[in-house]
């Protein structure tokens, strides 16, 4: 007879049941502290000269532009901060002889170009901007990045159509939105499959444009912009996950309802833009205390809703080749 089946015989029942919940805690912090140490080894929280961390800090910089230069109410030399990170990453990776005709790469030096043109079709003089992009080779820089105009279009689409139809959009008609086509929506992404068909999502939303701007300070990431018609918050709930090895389901529950969400809303004919979650703790409290979120539930996902507009104005957010993502043996 093995040793825990004495033990369960010589031990009372509460203190066996007691062990075991300090078993299950400690398995509990030895796989959070591996998934601790993996995001500080390997995350860009620090500064190294790593190639990959490199290319996702010339990707997070070249976004920031790019959504600048998609703004309605465009701003003249906008930017400073961004500019200056991606021109010291840009360097960096040229001083490391890192791979020059990487997407990362190519696509920081056609943001730059865009930027660059579209102050030259102002007329608005930048030496000390040239001062620092004329050391790169430019003019060979395939014209991958900036932003895109597109116009309404109402026509039924395929699935795959759908895909390369939607874009993130921050700018929405001033016209009411029929909140049936968003109810609609959520019903598609009910669909989307979870583990062991446990649907853990919650949808809250709210058309009160006060609640909206206090929920967008919040967020932090929509200044500039007006205030979106509806406003959504996806969630999920804790409670419906039962092991350690689930604790990161959430988020992949949570992010594949978000994106079938957002194609649906597509479908609809809705404009919408995902807005992250990423904040300090107090600030997420906040935002559970405002919508009249559980404790128990973590926040995925904003996402901003309204109809399009005629005509529009999109980042082009360039996609990586097929190559660096589809691995084979």
């Amino acid at each position: 007879m093995s040793i825990k089946k004495e033990m369960k015989k010589i031990l009372p029942s509460v203190i066996v049941k007691e062990i075991k919940k300090m078993n299950k805690r400690r398995f509990l912090y030895k796989n959070y502290l591996n998934d601790l140490n993996g995001y500080s080894k390997y995350s860009g929280m620090w500064e190294r000269s790593d190639e990959k961390q490199i290319k996702a800090k010339l990707i997070f910089y070249s976004h920031a532009i790019e959504k600048g230069l998609s703004h309605p109410n465009f701003r003249v030399r906008f930017g400073k901060r961004a500019l200056n990170n991606l021109f010291h990453y840009l360097s960096k990776y040229n001083e490391l002889n890192y791979n020059l005709n990487s997407m990362e790469y190519l696509n920081a030096i056609s943001v730059l170009k865009a930027y660059d043109d579209k102050h030259k079709n102002l007329n608005v003089p930048m030496p000390k901007f040239h001062k620092k992009f004329d050391r790169f080779k430019y003019d060979s820089a395939p014209d991958v990045a900036g932003s895109d105009v597109l116009y309404l279009n109402k026509k039924n689409m395929s699935f795959s159509e759908l895909i390369f139809e939607r874009h993130s959009v921050r700018e929405f008609d001033d016209s009411n939105v029929d909140l049936s086509k968003v109810k609609n929506s959520v019903e598609m992404a009910i669909r989307t499959p979870s583990v062991c068909n446990r649907q853990p999502w919650k949808v809250y939303l709210t058309n009160d444009s006060k609640r909206i701007k206090k929920l967008l300070e919040l967020q932090g990431g929509f200044k500039g912009y007006t205030i979106p018609p509806v406003l959504s918050l996806v969630t999920v709930d804790l409670s419906s996950f039962i092991s350690v090895t689930e604790r990161n389901e959430p988020f992949v529950d949570g992010g594949m309802f978000v994106m079938s969400f957002l194609y649906a809303l597509t479908d609809n004919g809705l404009a919408s833009c995902t807005l992250n979650t990423m904040r300090p703790v107090p600030v997420l409290d906040e935002i559970k205390s405002i919508m009249g979120i559980s404790s128990s539930e973590v926040l995925i996902s904003f996402i901003a809703i309204g109809n399009y507009k005629k005509e529009y104005r999109v980042a082009k957010s360039h996609r990586k080749n097929i190559n660096d993502i589809m691995i084979t043996d």
